[in-house]
């Protein structure tokens, strides 16, 4: 079979994974440090954990100046642990954010924040106290009081100035290269 070009690759790409977590499906990402997906190793495919933070660090360009872990909502080791895990959150319960703060290739100011979503979707008033948490306490904590970065990134849902992680992470993903 002759193939025709990009376009005609990247469709017969798209309607061939469709559904399957063969390739990242990365619209809205619930639970960030439990992203899993299926690998062929051989002759089988696998499932493996794969480190989504890290790796957008890595298409951003970033020079990570810090990482910092912020739990709201938690009281007692056994929320922490369902927190750490990718366990499920409940709308205004238990949540773990893992931020990083670095400079881009341009010498920009940029934060990244990833967080459990479950439940901020449906939830107007949880979603209200997650951005005031963002703004309020991660923010000035990573920049040390000093202003806003250049760019803010968290996963969706999100409200605010902030891009969503999402299309950005697939944009440099299957970026062309050079």
């Amino acid at each position: 079979m002759k193939l025709r070009g990009s376009r005609h690759v990247s469709h017969m790409l798209d309607v061939e994974t469709a559904g399957r977590a063969s390739l990242l499906a990365l619209e809205h990402v619930k639970r960030p440090f439990a992203y899993r997906l299926k690998v062929q190793e051989g002759d089988e495919i696998v499932e493996r954990t794969v480190d989504l933070i890290e790796t957008l660090n890595y298409l951003l360009g970033l020079h990570v100046k810090k990482l910092r872990e912020f739990r709201v909502g938690t009281e007692g080791n056994a929320q922490r642990r369902r927190a750490s895990n990718g366990a499920s959150n409940p709308p205004n319960g238990p949540r773990l954010y893992r931020a990083v703060l670095g400079e881009d290739r341009h010498g920009q100011c940029v934060v990244v924040l990833w967080r459990g979503s479950d439940g901020l979707e449906n939830t107007p008033e949880a979603l209200q106290q997650d951005r005031e948490f963002i703004e309020r306490t991660i923010l000035p904590a990573l920049l040390d009081g000093n202003g806003r970065p250049a760019r803010l990134l968290v996963n969706q849902p999100f409200t605010g100035a902030a891009e969503a992680i999402e299309p950005e992470f697939h944009r440099l993903m299957f970026a062309p290269l050079g």
